[in-house]
């Protein structure tokens, strides 16, 4: 019925279910104890796990703070009120600049973000260290490649480099304003992509990607297939 953007906590939230999911065994961890008995949990995946712990973490209960719009309130308070709590949650903890864009660029637009990234073509054909995604890379590789796209349909911005100022000013242009026609357009680059590389090719990387994008929209423009 609601659909939600997590504000905080979203990288535990994935490693919890990723966990469930058989994506990695836990480390060397002491002994779980569940009403008396010991248990060996270390470096064990969940499927490996005895059913008890496996039930323990089941039926644990995520606390979750909700934040939702009563009548009356307007969409530009509601996406004000979201970006202000997810700067002063992480004030204590210096964001990269591609989280910050994505904050500035509203919901809306965080959403998009979100959804691509988990495409087959970010999460499984892009190559990315994990240092790279801790820093958010694959999120600015998919700014910068929303940029050049955009670059003559966002009012007042124009498209000079690929710097931190640029993206910044760039996202703050898109707030609130991001057309269907634009999402129809990311979206169907990436899709692109994805039937172009079904599999991971370490050639896709950060600084080749952006302009991979605009260079598939332009081929799609002229009857290209993938």
């Amino acid at each position: 019925k609601y659909q939600y953007s997590v504000i905080d906590g979203i990288q535990r939230i994935t490693t919890v279910f990723d966990f469930i999911d058989n994506k990695f065994p836990l480390t060397e961890i002491p002994l779980a104890i569940l009403d008396g008995t010991a248990y060996d949990v270390s470096g064990k995946y969940f499927s490996d796990l005895e059913q008890d712990c496996q039930q323990e973490i089941i039926r644990f209960k995520l606390r979750i703070e909700a934040f939702e719009p009563e009548d009356g309130d307007t969409e530009e308070y509601v996406n004000n009120t979201i970006e202000e709590v997810f700067s002063r949650l992480n004030s204590a903890v210096p964001l990269t600049s591609a989280q910050l864009c994505k904050a500035k660029a509203g919901t809306d637009v965080a959403i998009l973000l979100n959804e691509l990234l988990a495409s087959h073509f970010f999460a499984e054909s892009a190559f990315f260290t994990k240092a790279q995604l801790k820093a958010s890379d694959d999120q600015r590789c998919l700014l910068q490649a929303m940029m050049l796209l955009d670059r003559n349909y966002v009012s007042g911005f124009q498209l000079k480099d690929f710097s931190e100022t640029s993206l910044m000013e760039y996202a703050e242009g898109i707030k609130g304003c991001y057309s269907d026609k634009q999402v129809d357009t990311i979206k169907s680059t990436v899709e692109y992509l994805t039937d172009a590389f079904p599999e991971k090719n370490k050639q896709l990387k950060k600084i080749n990607i952006p302009m991979l994008i605009y260079l598939a929209d332009v081929a799609m423009d002229t009857g290209v297939k993938p």
